[in-house]
């Protein structure tokens, strides 16, 4: 029986972007399929008809993430059997739906692949042991990583974890060497996510995370700490929300948000910089977001003028054991010796780096 299928998750706007590279780059001789989770995304419905007008996917499924849920039905709305299965890329290990999918097709022999879905998966192993028996409660279901034929990434060099010879580099810049296929493909990237490249005319872009979700602090510490930050600092800055944040917390708070969806990936934004070789210095703050490296990951270099600034030895206890110290140290080592992200170590140190008085 042919097989004909590739299947694909997404729950972030990342994993979206990821998916649509993978399957538009290495597997167009396919049928692509997304299962695209609603929980975290606005407008769903808006994405899933941008998504197929790029006609990368064949269908684009939309999926209520809950715990009963049946793959099964899902498998029915694809295809007649699972032998008809070649690929399933895998991406989140936080879903009920992927994390059944995942066994699913495991026990169906199915080739499972990891799809890079940000920071943690340069550390994959500790980062979802760490998730699973902190986070989960017993809830999600045991994906056994073990089983992935493939771990594909942006940049193997940075991978730090586990199974190292199942790296497989996700170079979709020698399929957009000229300037007229790189234009093409950031307008498609942009269509998708419904992006306007503007320019940016703020002293420093604040990068939130979503570290309430995890229970350790609530939305209003987690404000404060930053309305901290900026207080301290006095300068003209923006804050782009996390993927998985309201824009309206951050505005009714008085924050200066800015003007794109939390829903885009900042490597679009970065993506449409490069593009058009913007030089001019962008400092970037965040306490450990996957943007802080994304020159390094998804680019394999630094773009001009481009400061990093990790806040995470400033941050309070409660959002660094989100994050933990030996995964802390982990990308630390990974990223510091290209000596791309500063680590002040207090809010004088913080202000010494951007010459604030």
């Amino acid at each position: 029986m042919q097989k004909k299928y590739v299947l694909y998750d997404a729950s972030t706007s990342y994993m979206i972007m990821v998916a649509w590279i993978t399957a538009a780059f290495y597997r167009s001789e396919y049928t692509n399929i997304l299962f695209l989770n609603t929980t975290f995304l606005e407008n769903p419905t808006d994405i899933q008809q941008r998504l197929l007008d790029t006609s990368i996917f064949s269908k684009v499924i939309l999926i209520h993430d809950e715990k009963d849920i049946h793959v099964e039905n899902l498998i029915t709305q694809v295809c007649d059997t699972p032998e008809e299965i070649a690929y399933y890329h895998f991406s989140s290990y936080g879903s009920f739906y992927s994390t059944q999918l995942f066994n699913f097709c495991q026990s169906h022999a199915i080739a499972i692949i990891l799809n890079e879905e940000g920071g943690g998966t340069y550390t994959l192993y500790e980062s979802y042991y760490d998730f699973f028996h902190t986070y989960t409660n017993g809830q999600l279901a045991w994906v056994d990583l073990d089983y992935l034929s493939e771990i594909w990434v942006f940049n193997p060099a940075l991978y730090g974890s586990q199974s190292p010879h199942k790296l497989r580099e996700i170079n979709f810049w020698s399929f957009i060497s000229s300037v007229e296929k790189r234009a093409h493909f950031v307008d498609q990237l942009n269509h998708v996510f419904n992006y306007h490249d503007s320019s940016f005319s703020y002293d420093a872009i604040l990068l939130t995370q979503n570290f309430y979700a995890y229970k350790t602090l609530s939305l209003y510490e987690q404000l404060d700490f930053y309305a901290e930050i900026l207080h301290h600092l006095k300068l003209n800055i923006a804050v782009k929300p996390h993927p998985c944040e309201a824009k309206m917390d951050y505005t009714k708070k008085g924050f200066n948000v800015i003007d794109t969806a939390p829903s885009i990936p900042w490597e679009i934004i970065m993506l449409n910089r490069c593009l058009k070789s913007n030089t001019n210095t962008l400092v970037l703050i965040s306490v450990l977001s996957t943007a802080l490296y994304t020159h390094r990951s998804f680019f394999h270099r630094s773009p001009y003028g481009v400061v990093s600034i990790s806040l995470y030895k400033i941050a309070p206890e409660a959002i660094q054991k989100v994050i933990g110290d030996k995964r802390f140290n982990i990308y630390y080592n990974l990223f510091n010796p290209f000596d791309e992200c500063h680590f002040p170590i207090n809010i004088t140190d913080l202000k010494s780096l951007l010459q604030v008085p």
